[in-house]
Order: structure tokens, then C-alpha cells, then sequence
């Protein structure tokens, strides 16, 4: 498999080559920002330990966690926020009354990124107290819950190169829509993971909580390797025109996009994960 910093520099000059002999053919600039999602991995002690190998949160015993019987665990969702700076080209040569027109649209972004995401929690119940009714003799069982929550999350900063091909309608009209593929590949980098575990006990009984205690809570934070990431979409967007008469407003769009696709991401400590991936972005986009 190649390498993703060599597809990530075979973009950069793949785009730097092309906008260079196709200045006269730059059509438009896009600033837009906007979120990604994706499933996260479910680690086991083995693969947190490999992140956060000197915490001491971690080498406690944590057999409760892991046992059938009593916990709760969620891997939850990796999100993403990025900012994006690209242009427009169009390398093909221009048809008249053509109704639809590929644009190549290449640049780069930036932002946060989740990259783990887990939470492990258990409950035991004990008994507390019994509460004897003096009207009607009748028994009510109170129980105390004591249990705990481990939280563990990876975050850091991304940096890829982006390029999409896409077609689009008319834009002379108010509403265009779009469509095409993308390809773009990057950094992760300022890793760091993240460790909190809190314990907490209260009781309950007859349908309420009787009693309740200040929870404590332990956090640890460790430094992480850089990364890389790869991802393919499809991005469907749709363009609002600001204006027909006035020359800024004209020229000037306001666009909204929708991108299912599928990513590649290598955490160094653990090893390349696959996932789909659902990034929505909003945005301005203005024509040359």
C-alpha cells in the first residue's frame, strides 16, 4: 500500500502543476468550514494500555468492566471540525449551452479530530436498608449502588490536501446542484489521549433516589504520535446564488454539501483503522 504522506505530496503537486498551467481557467474560490463523523474502533485493555502505557488508571484492575455481566460500554462516534481554502478550475475545454460542467476544485484543510472515543462503566447494588410500612405492614427493599466510568479519548489536529471533480448545473440559475468525487490525504499531529475515571455510589428504592454522595474523579493526559489519514467521498451539494444584478452579489454563492465517503486512519501506537464517513460543510463560494 502506498504510503499516505506520498499520496498527500503526489496531490500537492499534482495541484500546484495543474492550477499553474490553467491560471487563465480559475473560475471560483470556496471558504467553507464543517463536521465529519465516523465510527470509532472498540479498543480492550491491551490496545488503551498501547496508547497510555504508564497509567496508572489503567493498571488497575479492571475486570468489572469487561465482565458480561454488569457493564456498559460505547465507542461512540469520531467527529471532526475543519476549515477549507480551495479554488475552482476548469482544465476541460468550455462547450456552449452545456447544462452540465465539470469543475476540478483542489486546496487545502485544517481542524480537530477524534480519533478515539470510548466510555466503560459498571453498577453493583447492594442492600441498604428495609423501610416497613405502619399502615399496611408492607416491605420496601432499599438498595445502595456503588459503580464507576473510565473515559478514554484520543484528539489532535489535522492538515490534509483535498482535490474533487466535480459536475455541476447551470449556475446562471438561482438554485444549481452538484456531484462527483473526491480524494484527499493528510496529518493527524498534536496527538494526545486523554484518561478520567470517576466512582460514585447513591441509593435507590420505591422508585426514587434516597441518598447520594459527591462522585470522585481522576484524570490523566498523555502525548501521542502523528498520524495520517486517506479519504475518498462523494460530495452532493447544492448552490444558492446571492443576486442576478448587482455585481458582488452575482458572482457570489452560498453553497451547503454532503459528503458519504470512506476513510483511512493510522494510529502509530495501535494500527489503520477503516470507517465510513459523513462530513457536511457550509460555505461561500465565489466566481472569477
Amino acid at each position: 500500500m502506498i504510503k499516505p504522506i506520498s499520496i498527500a505530496l503526489l496531490l500537492a503537486i499534482f495541484c500546484n502543476n495543474s492550477i499553474a498551467q490553467t491560471k487563465s481557467n480559475i473560475s471560483d474560490v470556496f471558504i467553507f468550514g464543517g463536521g465529519l463523523l465516523m465510527d470509532n474502533p472498540y479498543l480492550s485493555r491491551q490496545e488503551m494500555l498501547q496508547l497510555a502505557p504508564n497509567s496508572p488508571l489503567l493498571q488497575q484492575d479492571l475486570s468489572k468492566f469487561y465482565d458480561n455481566n454488569s457493564p456498559y460500554d460505547y465507542s461512540g462516534t469520531q467527529d471532526a471540525t475543519t476549515f477549507s481554502a480551495m479554488l475552482g478550475f476548469n482544465p476541460f475545454k468550455p462547450k456552449s449551452n452545456r447544462s452540465i460542467s465539470p469543475i476540478v476544485r483542489v486546496g487545502l484543510s485544517f481542524g480537530q479530530v477524534n480519533l478515539v472515543n470510548q466510555y466503560l462503566s459498571y453498577t453493583e447494588r447492594f442492600p441498604y436498608d428495609t423501610l416497613i410500612s405502619q399502615r399496611t405492614g408492607e416491605k420496601i427493599y432499599l438498595d445502595s449502588m456503588a459503580g464507576s466510568s473510565l473515559t478514554m479519548q484520543q484528539s489532535g489536529n489535522q492538515a490534509r490536501v483535498e482535490i474533487a471533480l466535480l459536475f455541476q448545473t447551470n449556475l446562471e440559475r438561482w438554485v444549481s446542484v452538484y456531484s462527483g468525487l473526491s480524494a484527499g490525504a493528510g496529518l493527524t499531529f498534536n496527538n494526545r489521549t486523554q484518561i478520567g475515571r470517576s466512582n460514585y455510589h447513591y441509593g435507590n428504592g420505591y422508585g426514587y433516589d434516597y441518598y447520594s454522595s459527591n462522585s470522585q474523579y481522576e484524570w490523566e493526559n498523555y502525548n501521542n504520535k502523528n498520524g495520517y489519514l486517506v479519504q475518498t467521498a462523494i460530495p452532493i451539494g447544492l448552490n444558492v446564488r446571492l443576486g442576478k444584478k448587482r455585481p458582488i452579489l452575482n458572482q457570489s454563492f452560498i453553497f451547503m454539501e454532503f459528503s458519504p465517503g470512506l476513510a483511512f486512519y493510522h494510529i502509530p501506537e495501535l494500527k489503520t483503522y477503516s470507517n465510513f464517513t459523513y462530513q457536511t460543510n457550509v460555505g461561500i463560494r465565489f466566481r472569477i
